[in-house]
């Protein structure tokens, strides 16, 4: 893989210091191969009950989203964001199918509150199953 096949890059962020540091590698990633960058953020149904807590969760996404843009727009590059519910590994491979990402750039562990268990799990269920590359950032 080249540059010239980067045209998408997807960075994953949840607010966990691992995904700020994937949005500034794939941001001057992206600066220097003139990409589109696209930031998302998964509300986990998989752990989440929606029910009456959507609307805190969406706050919490969109505020996650905003701060993870406001750090991408110091590279000045063209960047989008997005918020998709679902199982988060899940949703980030059927996102970046969607999307034609070209390259998905995300942090060895992120947000987890049984980190121990946890460690990487999204990072690597993600690798095996994305239909593009995948590259790990600590």
């Amino acid at each position: 893989m080249t540059y010239d096949d980067i045209k998408n890059i997807l960075v994953p962020v949840d607010g966990s210091k691992n995904s700020y540091k994937a949005i500034k590698y794939a941001s001057k990633l992206s600066k220097s191969a003139y990409t589109s960058t696209l930031l998302l953020n998964v509300i986990d149904t998989d752990k989440q009950g929606m029910d009456d807590k959507e609307q805190t969760f969406l706050q919490k996404a969109y505020a996650i989203l905003k701060e993870a843009k406001n750090e991408a727009n110091k590279y000045d590059i063209d960047t989008r964001t997005k918020t998709a519910f679902g199982i988060v590994p899940e949703t980030i491979v059927r996102v970046a199918k969607e999307e034609n990402i070209d390259l998905i750039v995300m942090g060895t562990r992120g947000q987890s509150t049984y980190t121990h268990l946890m460690m990487g799990h999204v990072s690597e269920i993600v690798a095996e199953r994305a239909h593009c590359p995948v590259l790990l950032v600590r």
